[in-house]
């Protein structure tokens, strides 16, 4: 199904619970994007979660995290473990003005 609801799987789940490509659930799991109070996903905003590129929100952990107590390769909040994020956000902005040829950083 491609949305779906209430909870349940599909493309997109909006609601209460749910496993989907992305899920905007109270708790879920998304392939791509997933927020919520409980979340999983490739990208994951919520109380208590994993994502596996990217993790912002209270307690959680991933490639690059945001928040009060995370983990990761890139970590950055109140209680972090891993390599503070402003040396690698300033590398990656110089990067992508480089490739992007603009004359100076992104805003």
């Amino acid at each position: 199904c491609w949305l779906v609801l209430g909870g349940g799987h599909g493309v997109l789940v909006v609601g209460l619970a749910g496993v989907g490509v992305v899920s905007l659930t109270l708790y879920g799991a998304g392939l791509l994007f997933a927020t919520g109070q409980l979340a999983a996903g490739g990208i994951a905003l919520g109380q208590c979660g994993v994502g596996l590129s990217g993790f912002a929100g209270q307690v959680g952990c991933g490639f690059v995290a945001f928040g009060q107590g995370v983990g990761g390769v890139v970590a950055d909040g109140q209680g972090s473990v891993g390599i503070k994020g402003a040396p690698f956000l300033r590398t990656f902005n110089a990067e992508l003005s480089q490739i992007l040829r603009f004359r100076g950083p992104l805003p």
